[in-house]
């Protein structure tokens, strides 16, 4: 089977497809060599009923393809393999864009309330999201920074009474 040398992800929901850490192996696991739903059961120790329910889902986004079809004891077995080399995020509509913001903020406050949690915290987990220039960004970023600096120089060293989680990443849209 020819495969392209990258396919590009489009929508939101080919992402989220894609993000699943059990997806991404089926899908390296079939690079090589073309699997059945059992093959890949063995080799990920998952249970064929969740690798099934995967690969219909890679399936349906296109990250995998019916290589063959056989019947082995009456039962029809399909081998499976990856459609490209790699795959590249591309963003088409702006929609697009909102519905990934939030998704991004769902899944930070859900990450960070899982430290809070890890600590002990009672607190929930706030997640505020920006669009800056280039020029804002470096200033955000140096504020936040100097912003924690003081806040840990001038502890008043009672005790830890709450975990302050800080992420700042940098998206350049196209």
């Amino acid at each position: 089977m020819l495969y392209a040398r990258r396919n590009f992800i489009t929508t939101w929901n080919q992402f989220k497809a894609y993000k699943n850490d059990d997806r991404r192996r089926i899908i390296n696991e079939c690079f090589h060599i073309p699997k059945s739903i059992k093959e890949l059961s063995i080799c990920l120790n998952l249970n064929p009923g969740s690798i099934f329910n995967h690969v219909n889902k890679l399936l349906e986004h296109g990250y995998i393809a019916i290589e063959s079809t056989k019947v082995v004891n009456g039962i029809v077995e399909k081998k499976y393999r990856t459609t490209a080399k790699k795959y590249t995020f591309a963003l088409t509509e702006p929609s697009e864009i909102d519905r990934q913001d939030r998704y991004i903020a769902f899944v930070c406050k859900r990450e960070i309330e899982k430290i809070l949690r890890k600590d002990k915290s009672t607190g929930t987990a706030k997640v505020a999201m920006a669009r800056l220039s280039d020029k804002n960004i470096k200033v955000f970023q140096q504020k936040l920074q100097e912003l924690r600096d003081f806040f840990l120089n001038n502890d008043e060293n009672e005790g830890t009474h709450c975990t302050l989680v800080t992420s700042f990443g940098v998206v350049k849209e196209q």
